[in-house]
């Protein structure tokens, strides 16, 4: 059977939705339905067809309008007429009554509905409740993710009326007191410390002058004591944002936690070498490696143009499983044979303050020994919708690696914290603007080389027991070890000139570390 179009037209042969499943013009589709009413005979039957020479019309009347479905005259009529009983069923789906106005309105849906039950001109196998779901294309996800991003929204909202409140009360306090209403309390330094004002100075009395002056130095000492209670305001709100997941310190100022790390970065000498790796990882949730890799790079960085021809003296390089490559400008033969990094022409020199990157490397492999940090999920579900977690790491075992800054950041539904049971090793916190339960631990070295943290919370739906809301979970850490195990044994001012202090630091940082 090859239906080659079905359409819902009037009395009079105008169609309100035609949908075609061969190649055929629109003027042939008008022009076959203009004629289907001189064809139609006076015989009121509720299933009929009419053939022409070409074409078999099969249709079925539905009150003021028809549904018409053009097969060719080879077609088995029987599936022909099965087609049409399914297809009329669905009109009353998707049309409170059937009439002009309200076919044309649900005209998308229709044809929608039309596309589920033929395919490329012939019948699909398939019942009035699956047109139904197909049509609708439900997802769990994506009602989940509505969910989450109304809750966001309405915290967002709850957010800034509370900001809104916390400035107009904090501007009428200023008011009140008669101070200033702008740029802040950076310009009430001056009253900070009201001691310096001595009292015995009100007994002075001798120009008009100095009493203005003397009345002027008196109110600052009470503008001093309010100013305390502006603060603890100022405080407290600024604490109230840190628990709204917004990173500030107490005094004000934006807090990034890489930031504190440069800011206590050590000095260091006038030739400096930065031994710098990326480690991306993807773990599963029982913890075996599905794919790691380091990237690194050797960065030097000169202050004096009298050391711009420096030479370079590298530890034994172990090249298991690295790919190494070296800047276009370095000799990169004596690298291989003597691991010494010098400029391949003499006449050229290294830029001064400057990094420059000398040599890159990429690590992989696919050893799971080999893993600085192994992270093991294990959430279990009850039939009352708790999911109870248990988070575990534990140190890599082959290389012993000291990592600071561990992170652990598990994404849960919705905006309310989960319940910690139990946490060995580090602290926890919940961020409620992005829903994420961080597990932090300054430290993780041979004396807390494994810890666990358990936690629940109740699913909004309870009817569903899925724990994949929980991945992926990503950590972060900093290491002062790297996998391209190597160091500057000695730097020289000159091929055959005297050593020259330097200094070196090597870091491991986390690009991507995902548990999925």
């Amino acid at each position: 059977m090859v239906v080659f179009a079905v359409s819902i037209c009037t009395k009079t042969g105008k169609a309100l939705v035609s949908r075609q499943f061969v190649e055929i013009t629109r003027s042939r589709i008008e022009g076959l339905l203009a004629a289907f009413p001189k064809l139609i005979g006076t015989g009121g039957k509720q299933h009929t067809f009419i053939e022409t020479e070409n074409v078999r019309y099969l249709y079925q009347p539905m009150e003021e309008l028809y549904m018409v479905v053009l097969t060719n005259k080879a077609s088995n009529i029987l599936e022909d007429l099965e087609t049409l009983h399914i297809l009329t069923k669905l009109i009353p789906e998707y049309c409170r009554t059937v009439n002009e106005k309200i076919v044309c309105e649900k005209s998308f849906d229709l044809v929608f509905a039309f596309d589920e039950v033929i395919a490329l001109g012939y019948k699909e196998k398939v019942n009035l409740g699956q047109i139904k779901t197909f049509t609708e294309m439900d997802s769990h996800d994506e009602r989940v993710a509505e969910i989450v991003e109304r809750n966001k929204e309405r915290e967002a909202k709850e957010a800034a009326k509370r900001r809104l409140k916390e400035i107009e009360r904090e501007r009428r306090e200023r008011e009140r007191m008669g101070l200033p209403s702008a740029s802040g309390i950076g310009n009430l330094s001056k009253y900070a410390n009201p001691g310096v004002y001595q009292p015995h100075i009100e007994q002075r009395r001798e120009t008009p002058t100095q009493e203005r002056n003397t009345v002027s130095q008196k109110v600052p000492v009470v503008q001093g004591l309010q100013l305390k209670k502006t603060e603890s305001k100022t405080n407290s709100y600024l604490k109230s944002l840190k628990n709204e997941g917004d990173l500030v310190d107490l005094d004000g100022s934006p807090t990034i936690r890489a930031a504190k790390s440069d800011l206590t970065a050590s000095p260091h000498e006038e030739i400096h070498v930065q031994i710098l790796e990326k480690l991306l990882v993807k773990t599963d949730r029982d913890g075996s490696l599905h794919k790691m890799e380091a990237r690194g790079e050797l960065m030097l960085t000169l202050a004096r143009e009298d050391q711009s021809q420096v030479f370079l003296q590298l530890d034994k390089i172990d090249t298991k499983n690295v790919q190494i490559k070296t800047h276009p400008n370095i000799d990169r033969a004596r690298f291989l044979k003597e691991q010494v990094l010098c400029l391949k022409d003499s006449r050229k020199t290294y830029p001064v303050n400057t990094p420059t990157p000398l040599l890159k490397w990429r690590y992989q492999t696919q050893d799971d020994s080999q893993l600085p940090l192994t992270l093991t999920c294990w959430p279990s579900t009850s039939r009352e919708g708790v999911t109870i977690v248990n988070l575990e790491y534990e140190l890599g075992g082959d290389r012993e690696f000291e990592l600071s800054d561990v992170l652990i950041r598990v994404p849960v539904v919705g905006k309310e914290q989960p319940k910690v049971n139990h946490i060995e090793g580090g602290t926890y916190d919940f961020d409620s603007k992005n829903s994420l339960l961080e597990w932090s631990i300054p430290t993780i070295d041979q004396s807390n080389a494994s810890g666990s943290m358990e936690f629940s919370l109740t699913l909004w739906n309870k009817s569903n027991n899925a724990t994949s809301f929980l991945f992926p979970i990503h950590i972060s850490f900093n290491s002062d070890r790297t996998y391209f195990n190597t160091k500057v044994l000695s730097a020289l001012a000159s091929e055959q000139g005297t050593p020259v202090k330097y200094s070196q630091k090597k870091n491991l940082s986390v690009e991507s570390f995902t548990t999925e």
